[in-house]
């Protein structure tokens, strides 16, 4: 058992010193995010990394958006832990791993500057790839200068890049002729490289992948990869074009790949620390979370070699401790730091702002308001509307704190939430205006997005029918210039379509090949379509016929007792994300509505939507009724099982499993627990569904991948709770269960 690391003291700082024991004690709130920004604005030094270990990765990645914008002199470094479960099937996503790497080679250079690196507990005890692999994890392309196409197909292929038709996300790459498309796994866009004949890089272009429209060019491209896992280099290999992807998992592997594997500390032996005062509490519970993912892979056996241990690619918690405690602590200063107020919450959100704008002015604080530009513009339109007055521009939190008493002054930059620190007044957009604001696009720019279209796809105008979309033009009518879509029919006809009608074109979805193309002023389309909609006319009173039934559907609402569903929910080693709170919280009201739960909850492979069925799953059983949760196979059933006998043991609540790799007498114990109630939870396969299986009181049946199931199947197994709540869990819903989400047959969260 790892030795717990030093208690902190006990005040509103963040404090230095090794990282903190775990208590069962609850805490008060961390400081908001946005202050502690502004604290490392104006303690940082030139010369030096100062490293911040935030409490989650969520408020790592929020104070690094922060500090960038406070302070652009400094450059901020967000090293995010990788996406998926330790000992998980999937790797981590390529752009994730492809940040991580971006993080590791600018921190192998020396700075003469201002450095910041934010980092969560489990970024923190992860190893990192070794020195030599970072070596050759990147290639320099520069316009004008020969490039060679096969030495770059074959740096994709070892640096984890996937080969695709068509570029749209991070860590893709694609080769059309004498173009290559590839969108870097740390950037934001994708890049188009233009290649001459002669085999010189005439062109370095960033592109929108929606519309496919090129930006700005770049003189040189240094690219990075998009794994962790790095390919020895194979100058001897001729490489073709496509090349099949790695298999999935592969980087959990990565203490066999490398002969060592670095450390943080390692890498920045003389850093100076901060810390969130409930980081310690997340790094226990992180290691906990991987020693319970290393038990539970090895005793399902599904290795083919030895489960590696822990330690090869975490830290224990031990030399964390050791490593914290050899950087130099730093104390910020926030004591007193409160949160701002939100007047987005008043009756009058533009009148509350206006009135604590000038409350603060009266009392000689200094203003600062902070969003992105569009939304200063937001901001300022209201204090002109309100006070007959505007923010004066910062360029950064240091020229903010020179302003002059009663100031008021406007920071473009990305903070969660504003803050009262002394005489200084921070107040956020989103305090203001209740969320983010979206900026405006033109219509042109705006124009394919909306659809989804490109240049050559087969569309659908609601009133000509099938045919190419040719062209994005523009042409004068009656002296004003607008945009157009170039349509193309049977024959070559086309029309020109007003940028208003964008609502009325759609994508077919087919080649153009393999349709036929209607003729203008013909008759074919039209009977085509009033045949349709006769059809769309049937189907909607029907699905419209089940939502009113659901709508009037009535059942006993459950409300989990408060203390049990909290310490339940504590024990979930991770912060939520936000659409998983969402989705949490829409079960939770879900189920205590008085109505019948019928929700879908889609997410990919490794994003929480177990955590969502355990929470529904704690909810109901709390308060006393049954709950069967289903899964299309024997091996996730006994994932799930010991999952959910783990998070519910101590509850009171009895959790069982029903498979056909249940013993006959183990089997009809779980049958006659059901029956008479003294099993709260059973986890199974189709055997649910079965005869002679009978519930005392059955309140919420959740189906995970759904779209494993046949139909009747899965009507069984909802058949169950008839009286009761249905929750639903897929990655890739089918059709028919989207259709019902859409109609409101059936509630949806992603």
């Amino acid at each position: 058992m790892p030795k717990p690391a030093r208690p902190r003291s006990q005040n509103a700082d963040l404090v230095p010193g090794p990282i903190p024991a775990a208590t069962g004690e609850s805490q008060s709130s961390q400081e908001p995010t946005a202050a502690v920004a502004a604290a490392l604005a104006g303690q940082v030094k030139a010369g030096r990394t100062w490293v911040h270990l935030a409490s989650s990765e969520r408020r790592a990645e929020e104070i690094g958006r922060a500090l960038a914008g406070l302070a652009p002199d400094i450059e901020t470094l967000v090293l995010p832990p990788w996406d998926c479960l330790p000992y998980d099937r999937a790797s981590p996503s390529r752009d994730v791993m492809g940040r991580r790497m971006r993080v590791f080679q600018r921190l192998a250079e020396k700075t003469a500057g201002r450095r910041v690196l934010v980092v969560s507990p489990e970024a923190l005890m992860q190893r990192l790839p070794p020195a030599a692999a970072l070596r050759r994890a990147f290639l320099r392309l520069e316009r004008g200068r020969p490039l060679d196409r096969a030495g770059l197909i074959g740096f994709a292929r070892r640096s984890g890049y996937v080969w695709d038709d068509r570029i749209d996300e991070p860590g893709e790459i694609a080769a059309l002729g004498e173009v290559i498309d590839i969108f870097p796994a740390d950037a934001l866009r994708p890049v188009r490289l233009a290649v001459a004949v002669d085999g010189v890089l005439g062109d370095i272009r960033i592109y929108d992948p929606l519309t496919q429209r090129s930006e700005e060019g770049v003189e040189s491209l240094d690219l990075g990869p998009a794994s962790e896992l790095i390919e020895e280099d194979a100058a001897d290999q001729h490489e073709t074009e496509a090349f099949e992807p790695r298999v999935s998992g592969a980087e959990h592997r990565l203490p066999l790949a490398y002969q060592t594997l670095r450390t943080l500390f390692e890498l920045l032996p003389k850093a100076a620390l901060s810390q969130d005062p409930k980081a310690g509490e997340r790094l226990v519970r992180a290691q906990e979370q991987v020693q319970e993912a290393y038990e539970a892979r090895t005793a399902l056996g599904l290795d083919t070699e030895p489960t590696l241990r822990p330690a090869g690619l975490y830290l224990p918690i031990e030399d964390c401790d050791a490593g914290l405690d050899a950087w130099t602590a730093k104390r910020l200063p926030l004591r007193g730091v409160t949160p701002g107020q939100r007047p987005a919450t008043a009756a009058n959100p533009g009148r509350a702002f206006c009135d604590l704008v000038d409350a603060a002015r009266q009392r000689g604080d200094r203003v600062v308001l902070s969003g992105l530009a569009h939304e200063l513009r937001a901001l300022n339109k209201a204090l002109r509307r309100g006070l007959d007055t505007t923010a004066e521009p910062a360029a950064d939190w240091s020229a903010a704190l020179a302003g002059p008493a009663g100031a008021v002054l406007a920071l473009e930059a990305d903070l969660e939430a504003g803050f009262v620190d002394g005489d200084m007044v921070v107040i956020a957009a989103s305090d203001v205006l209740g969320g983010r604001l979206a900026e405006r696009k033109s219509a042109t720019l705006d124009l394919l997005a909306q659809a989804d279209l490109r240049i050559g796809d087969v569309v659908l105008h609601e009133d000509h029918g099938v045919g190419v979309l040719r062209d994005l033009t523009v042409v004068e009518v009656d002296g004003a210039a607008r945009d157009s879509l170039q349509i193309e029919y049977h024959g070559g006809a086309s029309i020109l379509a007003p940028v208003d009608d964008i609502g009325r074109v759609w994508r077919y979805g087919a080649e153009e090949a393999a349709v036929t193309l209607d003729r203008l002023k013909g008759d074919g389309w039209f009977k085509r379509r009033a045949e349709v909609s006769r059809h769309v006319e049937a189907a909607a009173i029907e699905l419209v016929a089940l939502a009113k039934a659901r709508e009037a559907a009535t059942c006993e609402p459950i409300q989990p007792p408060k203390g049990p569903y909290a310490r339940f929910a504590v024990r979930f080693a991770y912060p939520e994300t936000q659409d998983q709170g969402a989705a949490i919280a829409a079960v939770l009201s879900d189920l205590a509505s008085g109505r019948p739960m019928d929700r879908l909850v889609c997410g990919d492979v490794g994003f929480g939507k177990t955590e969502v069925a355990l929470r529904a799953a704690a909810a109901v059983a709390l308060s006393g009724r049954q709950v069967a949760v289903a899964a299309p196979t024997t091996v996730l059933a006994r994932q799930h099982f010991q999952t959910f006998q783990k998070r519910f043991a101590g509850t009171g609540v009895k959790v069982a499993q029903l498979s056909r790799v249940v013993g006959t007498a183990e089997a009809k114990a779980v049958r006659a627990g059901l029956a008479s109630g003294e099993i709260g939870l059973v986890i199974g396969t189709h055997a649910l569904a079965s005869e002679g299986v009978d519930f005392a009181n059955l309140g919420l049946v959740i189906i995970d991948e759904e779209q494993k199931f046949g139909s009747a199947m899965k009507e069984r197994l909802r058949g169950l709770a008839r009286d009761g709540h249905r929750l639903t869990l897929t990655a890739t819903p089918i059709p028919r269960t989207l259709q019902a989400a859409m109609v409101g047959v059936q509630d949806v969260s992603v």
